[in-house]
């Protein structure tokens, strides 16, 4: 399969973030998205990254709607530089499916588990099976 450095970043990433802050709000993801550039252009692969959200206080006596921000982090080029963007817009520009959400305690148990960072799941795609 196909893999860079996602699936191991992002799994890396929930937990020392956990650890430093043990009250962000850390979700892992796997999921299929389509490349936007250069060889992966337009093709379907898998991909990690993680999900936080992000809640604040609402104010009395002002509605605002929902009471939190879903960003995504995506910490698969640069781990000590991560990209991040609100999720709606991460989703609609990676055209993001079939996504899979791991709390900190699911992974650890799906790495113990499997014993590789995953993805876990049958979720090869044709254009990975071409580097298999």
């Amino acid at each position: 399969m196909l893999k860079g450095n996602c699936f191991e970043n992002s799994l890396r990433f929930i937990v020392d973030e956990s650890l430093d802050n043990p009250k962000r709000k850390l979700t892992l993801v796997h999921a299929t998205v389509t490349g936007t550039k250069g060889y992966v252009e337009g093709e379907k692969y898998s991909h990690a990254f993680v999900i936080e959200r992000i809640v604040y206080e609402k104010l009395p006596g002002i509605q605002i709607g929902d009471p939190y921000i879903d960003i995504a982090i995506d910490v698969s080029r640069d781990y000590n530089n991560p990209f991040a963007a609100p999720l709606d817009l991460y989703r609609d520009i990676g055209n993001v499916h079939n996504e899979v959400h791991y709390c900190l305690e699911e992974a650890r148990h799906m790495l113990h588990l499997h014993e590789n960072f995953g993805p876990w799941d049958d979720r090869e795609t044709d254009f990975e099976r071409k580097f298999a």
